[in-house]
């Protein structure tokens, strides 16, 4: 037996034929239809089984229900209304009709949608067995036999509502899985900004999505240079080469650390870092020395230790300059902080007047380290560009400030008189 299915929906008129799952024409005979060109029809030349309706104006769908009631060969047709507003069932429950309510979601379910067809069209051929016998009693006796039907519904949809419930856990968990990947992707993404860039200015990139330059008052600059890197390299493999500047910047990067100084840069052979940046400090001069004398001390024990091996020693000048500077990243791509002004220029200068494997400071450094440390008078001397400049050797820390007078180690003297900075 083939049932008539009129459909009143004006945007999804051929969703039943887009299926391949049921084999819709040899059960059902549909009869697509506009809600406007509906409300104009008098009749239909054959017996209507289930009218399904979908609206997006639940103010409608009383005068479309009356209107089907009108131009049905039978009075009590089923009708199926589709909506996601719930308060459509108060609206049909007033209407002396057989509705039934479908939410969207359970439209666009061809499963769902075709056992709730084929349910209505049950209801509308027992209907059709009672008509001529009293109108009250038709209607309580199809209630009953809908009332059945449903039963025998709901006790076969079990399985598929399982189902449903399983697929809807597994999504779940699956958007659950990739809520959890999305952090981990954006803490490692975050971890990487900050081991390219300062902490305040990684955190400042990630909150507004920019850093701005900012003008520091007192920094201290540092300059590092391989003394005769070039003849070094001709006797080298360009592998080697790279995995010995790896060595020697690795533990320079952890002296910075330790002693709260941000590395700003290699280039080539070069190491640049610069201390009282990105937080402001009082101590950064000391710092910066600090960091100084350990590099120097640190190419001297590898020194060594090339020369027991019969290698090539490596000699370092360190330059160190203290003064106003301008900080921060520029551009949009590839971020990079970096540090401007000619406090850099000046300690440039400082290295490249120092000599092997000894500390170089300029007279503005002198006067805020010189109670901290031995400080050997140069007297001025010519730097390019700069003309003749103050400059001190640093040998080491004051006997009296230091473990055991050796002058390596603060002593709790020396930490005493720092954090009064």
């Amino acid at each position: 037996m083939k049932y008539n299915i009129v459909i009143i929906d004006s945007e999804h008129a051929q969703v039943f034929q887009k299926s391949s799952n049921y084999d819709f024409e040899d059960r059902f005979n549909f009869i697509y239809i506009n809600p406007s060109d509906f409300l104009k029809l008098n009749s239909f030349t054959v017996p209507v089984d289930v009218f399904l309706l979908k609206l997006n104006d639940k103010e409608y769908i009383p005068q479309f229900i009356k209107r089907i009631q009108q131009i049905s060969i039978l009075h009590l047709v089923p009708i199926i209304v589709i909506s996601n507003d719930f308060s459509i069932r108060t609206i049909c429950n007033k209407e002396n009709d057989i509705i039934d309510v479908l939410t969207e979601i359970q439209y666009a379910d061809f499963n769902v949608l075709t056992e709730r067809l084929f349910f209505m069209c049950k209801v509308s051929e027992k209907y059709k067995k009672f008509h001529g016998e009293n109108t009250i009693l038709k209607s309580k006796l199809i209630e009953l036999e809908k009332l059945r039907i449903k039963n025998d519904f709901l006790f076969s949809s079990t399985k598929s509502l399982e189902d449903i419930n399983q697929e809807l856990k597994r999504q779940r968990d699956e958007i659950e899985n990739q809520k959890v990947e999305l952090e981990n992707e954006k803490k490692r993404s975050e971890d990487l900004l900050k081991n390219i860039l300062p902490e305040e200015t990684s955190r400042e990139l990630i909150i507004h999505g920019e850093a701005k330059t900012q003008y520091y008052k007192k920094v201290t600059v540092l300059f590092s240079d391989f003394q005769g890197f070039t003849n070094i390299c001709e006797n080298m493999h360009p592998q080697e080469i790279v995995k010995e500047l790896a060595n020697y910047f690795s533990r320079f990067e952890e002296f910075c650390e330790e002693h709260y100084v941000e590395k700003i840069k290699t280039i080539g052979d070069a190491y640049m870092c610069a201390g009282g940046i990105p937080m402001r400090n009082n101590s950064n001069p000391i710092d910066v020395v600090l960091v100084g004398l350990e590099i120097v001390r640190y190419v001297e024990k590898t020194n060594k230790e090339k020369l027991i091996e019969g290698l090539k020693p490596w000699d370092i000048r360190v330059g160190i300059h203290t003064g106003s500077l301008i900080a921060g990243v520029i551009g949009k791509k590839k971020f990079a902080y970096d540090i401007w002004g000619d406090t850099v220029n000046t300690a440039s200068r400082m290295e490249t007047s120092g000599e092997s494997n000894k500390v170089n400071i300029s007279g503005d450094t002198y006067k805020y380290v010189k109670d901290f440390f031995t400080c050997i008078p140069r007297g001025k001397i010519e730097a390019k560009n700069k003309g003749f400049v103050d400059m001190y050797f640093i040998s080491g820390i004051k006997e009296e400030l230091s473990i055991d007078g050796k002058g390596i180690y603060p002593n709790k003297e020396f930490i005493a008189e720092y954090s009064k900075l």
